[in-house]
């Protein structure tokens, strides 16, 4: 036929309609958490074999089975997390049972000394000059 374009399907001739939903990842090979509704979304799709057409999955068990899932994951990227930074200064002072009390008695003499000091510039009238515009001197104009 002259003058008459070729018939175009609407979807793509490779789109397959009997085709299942595409499955949502697996959470537990994920590295960050997932929401609550994609879990139950994934928990259904992959219990759906045992569990039958009319059956419901109670909120219960989906909750327990996602805090399982939640719980998992957080010890898993708390490992990792101890084994990258094992080894650096900070971490070491913060967590080490030996290193952890020595820094922190460092920071509270420090703390206290520190404190001293502004008590004793407050008591020479080092900040009488200061207001609550935080110019030294000068009052505020109200301009």
């Amino acid at each position: 036929m002259k003058g008459h374009e070729s018939y175009r399907p609407r979807k793509p001739p490779h789109v397959d309609r009997a085709a299942p939903a595409p499955r949502n990842p697996d959470p537990y090979t994920l590295d960050h958490i997932v929401p609550f509704t994609y879990f139950c979304d994934w928990y259904r799709q992959t219990n759906a074999r045992t569990l039958s057409k009319n059956a419901e999955v109670n909120k219960e068990e989906l909750q327990e089975s996602f805090v399982k899932y939640r719980d998992d994951l957080l010890a898993r990227t708390a490992k990792g997390f101890v084994k990258e930074h094992m080894g650096e200064e900070w971490f070491k002072e913060k967590y080490d049972p030996v290193l952890g009390p020595q820094t922190r008695n460092k920071v509270i003499t420090y703390r206290k000394w520190l404190y001293e000091r502004f008590m004793e510039d407050m008591n020479a009238g080092q900040f009488d000059e200061l207001t609550l515009d935080g110019a030294a001197g000068i009052l505020f104009s109200g301009v």
